[in-house]
């Protein structure tokens, strides 16, 4: 009796590929021998040069990437990024390691915050918080200003991942970072979370101080 191996999977969080990242997943696959096709809308070519000459530089959401002899498919879709490895590929755990280090590399900043259970935990800490301010507290205006601010602020973040998970789960360009990068561009997700961050951590602040001269 002959125990039968699993292919090797894994699931990504939302990701943003560049042409270097897949010119890096060519090679990977290309070091291997493998015949490597890439489908989108109904079309497929047998390179990246062909897949830029039909759809430009314009950034898509939907890709697969398959390759014979080490077989493997990479499925980008607007929402979901799946990364499948057969077990009787030669070298399978090889290539499996390499191609997850770029995915997971070019997975967004911070990707904890677009998993759903941060979602709906941050949205429920929120809320209650709301409801014990206003209803147990006899907090000037400002303060309850303040606090609506800040749930707008999750509100808005809520409406965000909801549209990045559904619609813009994976984002393919075939431009290269160095020539089309600003500063704000590459540092978007951080910049936004560092913001929302601020805001809530000042919150934060201002209420835990009206409850200490309230309380203690």
């Amino acid at each position: 009796m002959k125990r039968t191996p699993k292919p090797l999977t894994k699931a990504y969080m939302p990701l943003v590929l560049w042409r270097e990242d897949l010119d890096e997943i060519t090679s990977i696959l290309q070091r291997r021998e493998a015949v490597i096709q890439f489908e989108a809308d109904d079309y497929s070519f047998e390179n990246l040069e062909e897949l830029e000459t039909h759809f430009g530089s314009k950034d898509k959401n939907e890709l697969k990437i398959t390759s014979t002899k080490s077989y493997v498919s990479i499925e980008l879709g607007n929402r979901r990024a799946w990364l499948y490895v057969s077990a009787e590929s030669p070298d399978a755990s090889g290539v499996f390691f390499e191609l997850d280090k770029v995915l997971t590399a070019q997975q967004r900043r911070f990707p904890t915050l677009y998993t759903y259970w941060f979602l709906w935990l941050f949205s429920i800490l929120g809320g209650n918080s709301i409801t014990f301010i206003l209803n147990y507290t006899n907090s000037p205006r400002n303060i309850t200003l303040l606090w609506s601010f800040v749930y707008l602020i999750i509100s808005v973040w809520f409406l965000w991942v909801l549209f990045v998970r559904r619609w813009r789960h994976s984002v393919i360009t075939m431009r290269r970072r160095a020539t089309t990068d600003s500063f704000i561009r590459r540092n978007k997700d951080q910049l936004t979370v560092a913001i929302i961050a601020a805001i809530v951590g000042a919150a934060l602040g201002v209420v835990a101080l009206k409850l200490w001269e309230i309380y203690i």
